[in-house]
Parts: structure tokens; C-alpha cells; sequence
């Protein structure tokens, strides 16, 4: 610290007293505690300011201590410029700086970001004393928030050449200019070398380290970083968000140890819950291991902060009960769902369908299921229904997908575009036009608008047909809905208009081109052998001489 004159009183207790601020004093003022102030009442300092002698120097300290204040404290700019008014007052007058003097001038320049000034302000305080730790820091500070780490490690060396020990502050200023410039490698040195010195680094240099290592994804490093922070009980607090991007690098990594030991460090230290991306990147974690725990404890986590749920929050849950086997509480998060008022939709409940994998036992057991959430007075999701209508479609069971279609009214569902598409899809598979007519009239019926893929599926359906007209009229209604067709809707199409030697097939080709429909080699080939299996070449030597 700098030298101070026994029996003064300790400057934060003397600006107290002038009722300068009792708030506790902003770093740049705080950094040395044994600067003096004159013993002067409120009243006594104003009888000076209005004197024409020369004042003494405390009083020009005092002053610009205030002023330092009212800039870091209250954000008020005048107080700069009242600083630099005093300083010209000091010169005008003749009056001596002394090394607390320099030390407010090279705050005044790191407070207004003139790095020019303040690092010539500094070299003559070097030319001219022995500055304590505490000044470096000043400077370290201003080069930290300015991003010069090159200027930063001048300044150490300066240090260790004058015998200075730099202490955790010092350390943490260089840490975070590391971490913004994401020099994950000279920041972990630094760490180290502080601890060989013998030199905790604080909470907030901790708060960068871990983060860089979250960011690089050295999960081993920066979970023993975190360990080693909670263990050493650093005020942690000061750097809320210090896990999670760890927490984010250990879900990425499917490591579940670090990922509850990181949420009992920020439950036990009071930190930030996790933000609607870390959450996300736990959730789809819990997912893909059939964590229902873990998954519901983010979701919750998510509601105590107060955002607002949409469907990702909830897919991971219906993804982990699937993978813990339990269709029955996947189906529930569907009507948890529809409580919240949360859209769901057919990829939503995709795991579900997955799971069933064709199995009819699996799907009637899966069907039993709503039938039983119905006898209980639930609401069955339209979303359920149609995950089980299409495991039935997936298992090419045509029975079964159209019985499963017709039980929508028992179930008191209401069919949306998803059901009348998985039901059209199995009339597809069984070449049956009529069912698939009967279908759309449904469709007509409940006012529900086909989409592309209903389209798609009809033109498919009527080419499967000997009177394949109503594909044309399907294109022609895409059309008019200035819709472009699908390449897959044009395939079928050429594809049967080649089987059938119709003349048309030019005027399906032209529209294809007109719409940038790629007309693959395969297709152009089956054009060529008018749908004939193309032969394949003999690849036996010749047994000619």
C-alpha cells in the first residue's frame, strides 16, 4: 500500500464524515486505503473553497475523491469535468503533486479511457516512486476494460522486475481480457501460475476461467475449477452465471455426473438457474438417456423463472418417458401440454411412434391406452390418436389403420390434416381409390384444408389407378393455390404416363422444367426403356479369337 503518516484518518472514514457518500467506494478509489483527506467539517471545506489563499493539497484530494464518486457511483459526467478542472486549478496555482496526486490523475485517465495519458501519467509515477500493487491495478484495470492484453503483460513484467507481487486482482484483470480474447490457454497459465505463488485468484477470475472452459468444451478442467471454487466457499454470488456454460458443455458431453453435481453447486449456492438455451441443451440430454427426473426438473426450473413454455421444452420429456418404456405418462405430457395451451404436433410425439415400431402388440396396447384415458373422463390429444393411427400405417396393416380411423369419433377426437394424411396413406399402400375418396369427402365435411402432402398422396393414389385423370386435376388445383407441385407428385405422374404411352408425358416433362424440377438420370433411364427394366450389360469375355 502506499505509505501513510500514523495517527491520520483512514480515508473511506473521513469521506463518511463528509458526507461525500456512504456507499462503499468504487475500486479506482478504494485502491489505497491510507490516502489522506484534510480534518475538515463540511462547512470548514466550503470556508476554503471560498478563500484566495492557496489551499493545501488534501483539500484538491478531497475534491476530486468526491467527484470521483459522483462519475462511478451516481454516473453523473460532471464529475470528470469538474476533476479536470481541479487538476487545472492545481497547476494554475503552482501546486506540487505528490504521489496520491499522480495516482488521482491516472484514475481520472483510466475513468475516461485516455489509455495515451494514463500509461504516460504512469510511466513518471514509476520515474518517481515505487508504487504499491494497488496503482498497477489501476492500470491493469483500464487495459482490461480496453481489451490490450499485450499492455497488461508489460505491466507484469514491470512488476516482477521491481519486485511487486501481483496479487488475485491483478490476476483476475489479465484472466478476463484472456477471456474475452478467448485465450483459453495463456488464461489457464496465469491460473496456474497464481497458485504457485501462492495467490487464490477470486470468485470473479474463477467466473472466466470456468466459462472458457465450458466454451472450449474442457468439461474435466472446468468442472475441477468449479469444485475447486465452491470447496475454497468463494463468494460466488458475485459471479451467478459462473456454470453455465460448463453445465450446457457437460449436457452436450451426455456426462450426467457433472451435470447434477453442477446443478447442486447452483441450488446449494443460490446461483442463476439455467437460461432457456442452457435448459434446452439439459432437457434434449435427459431425452436421449430417458431422464424423466432430470428433464422434469428443467422444465420446472424454466417455469419458477417465468418463461414461457413451447413445445421443445416438453419433447425431451415425452422422449424420455418413451425411452423408459412408459407410453402411457408420453401420452400424459400431451395433455399437459394441450393444458398449457402448447401446440403439439406429429414430430412431437415421433418418439412415440418410433417406439412402436409396427409392433401390433405394442400398438393395441398403445390404443387400449386412450381408450382407458376416455373411460376416465380425459380428453384424448389428437396428437395420441394420430401417433397410434400411424404406427398402424408404418405396420402396413390396412384393417387396422382404417379401424383405427373410424374410432376417432369414439374417442371423441377431432381428425385434423395429420389423421386424414396417415389414413390416406394407407388407402396408398392398398391401392384403395375408394377408401381414399370416402376419406377426402371426410375431409370436406370437417372443413379441413388439404396440404401439400394430401396432394401428393392423391396424385400417388390415382396413378396406382387404370383411370388416373383425377392426377391432373390435383396439379391443377396445387396450381391455382400457387402451389408448386413436388418433383415426387411429377415422378409418379411420368412414371405412369410412360406405362401408359399417353401424350402427355411432353406436356409433364415441360412443367417439370418450367418449375425447376430436377429430372433424375433414373427418371430420363425409365423414360428411355419406356418402363422396361433396363438390361444389364454382360460382363462375360468374349470367346471370340
Amino acid at each position: 500500500m502506499l505509505a501513510s503518516t500514523a495517527g491520520k484518518t483512514h480515508m473511506l472514514t473521513k469521506l463518511i464524515s463528509l458526507n461525500i457518500g456512504k456507499k462503499q467506494l468504487p475500486a479506482l478509489v478504494r485502491f489505497n486505503s491510507t490516502l489522506q483527506l484534510p480534518d475538515l467539517t463540511q462547512e470548514q471545506a466550503g470556508r476554503h473553497a471560498s478563500s484566495d489563499s492557496v489551499r493545501p493539497i488534501k483539500f484538491y484530494h478531497t475534491k476530486l475523491a468526491k467527484n470521483m464518486l459522483l462519475f462511478t457511483k451516481q454516473n453523473i459526467p460532471s464529475g470528470l469535468n469538474t476533476m479536470s478542472n481541479v487538476f487545472k486549478e492545481m497547476e494554475a496555482k503552482g501546486v506540487s503533486y505528490n504521489l496520491d496526486t499522480w495516482v488521482y490523475k491516472l484514475q481520472f485517465y483510466a475513468l475516461r479511457k485516455d489509455n495515451r495519458r494514463m500509461l504516460k501519467t504512469f510511466d513518471t509515477i514509476l520515474e518517481r516512486y515505487t508504487p504499491s500493487v494497488d496503482v498497477f491495478n489501476i492500470v491493469t484495470k483500464a487495459l482490461s476494460n480496453q481489451g490490450n492484453v499485450l499492455e497488461q503483460s508489460t505491466i507484469m513484467e514491470i512488476m516482477k522486475a521491481k519486485g511487486i507481487q501481483p496479487n488475485a486482482f491483478t490476476y483476475y484483470n489479465v484472466i478476463k481480457t484472456l477471456h474475452e480474447s478467448r485465450n483459453i490457454e495463456q488464461a489457464l497459465d496465469l491460473h496456474d501460475q497464481a497458485l504457485q505463488e501462492g495467490i487464490r485468484p477470486n470468485a470473479l477470475s474463477y467466473d472466466h476461467l470456468v466459462r472458457l472452459c465450458g466454451e472450449f468444451n474442457e468439461l474435466e478442467l472446468g468442472w475441477k475449477m468449479l469444485q475447486d471454487a465452491d470447496k475454497a466457499n468463494l463468494p460466488l454470488r458475485l459471479a451467478p452465471g459462473i456454470a453455465l456454460p460448463l453445465l450446457r458443455s457437460a449436457a452436450k458431453n451426455e456426462n450426467l455426473e457433472v451435470v447434477n453435481g453442477i446443478l447442486e453447486i447452483i441450488q446449494r449456492r443460490n446461483l442463476s438457474l439455467p437460461d432457456d438455451g442452457t435448459a434446452l441443451a439439459v432437457l434434449n440430454f435427459a431425452g436421449n438417456i430417458g431422464n424423466t427426473e432430470l428433464a422434469s426438473s428443467m422444465i420446472d426450473s424454466l417455469g419458477q423463472q417465468g418463461y414461457q413454455y413451447h413445445e421443445q421444452h416438453f419433447a425431451p420429456l415425452i422422449q424420455a418417458f418413451v425411452k423408459q418404456g412408459d407410453i402411457q405418462k408420453a401420452f400424459s405430457v400431451l395433455e399437459i401440454m394441450r393444458s398449457f395451451s402448447i401446440p403439439a404436433t406429429k414430430h412431437t410425439a415421433h418418439p412415440i411412434l418410433e417406439s412402436l415400431d409396427g409392433n401390433v402388440e405394442q400398438i393395441d396396447q398403445a390404443y387400449y391406452i386412450l381408450e382407458q384415458m376416455k373411460k376416465e373422463g380425459k380428453e384424448v390429444d389428437t396428437i395420441a390418436f394420430n401417433t397410434v393411427l400411424g404406427a398402424c400405417v408404418k405396420a402396413r396393416d390396412l384393417h387396422r389403420s382404417i379401424s383405427t380411423y373410424q374410432e376417432a369419433a369414439k374417442l371423441g377426437v377431432k381428425p385434423n390434416i395429420d389423421t386424414y394424411n396417415y389414413a390416406l396413406d394407407a388407402c396408398l399402400l392398398a391401392r384403395n381409390r375408394q377408401m381414399g375418396d370416402l376419406i377426402l369427402n371426410h375431409m370436406k365435411e370437417a372443413n379441413v384444408s388439404p396440404n401439400i402432402a394430401t396432394y401428393t398422396k392423391c396424385i400417388m393414389l390415382s396413378c396406382t389407378q387404370s383411370n388416373y385423370e383425377d392426377a391432373f386435376l390435383y396439379l391443377e388445383e396445387m396450381k391455382q393455390y400457387n402451389i408448386i407441385p413436388p418433383r415426387m407428385c411429377y415422378e409418379h405422374l411420368v412414371r405412369k404416363l410412360v406405362r401408359e404411352s399417353d401424350p402427355r408425358l411432353k406436356v409433364a416433362l415441360e412443367e417439370m422444367e418450367t418449375f425447376g424440377l430436377e429430372v433424375t438420370p433414373f427418371l430420363r433411364s425409365y423414360i428411355t426403356n419406356k418402363g422396361r427394366p433396363q438390361q444389364q450389360s454382360s460382363n462375360k469375355p468374349s470367346t471370340k479369337s
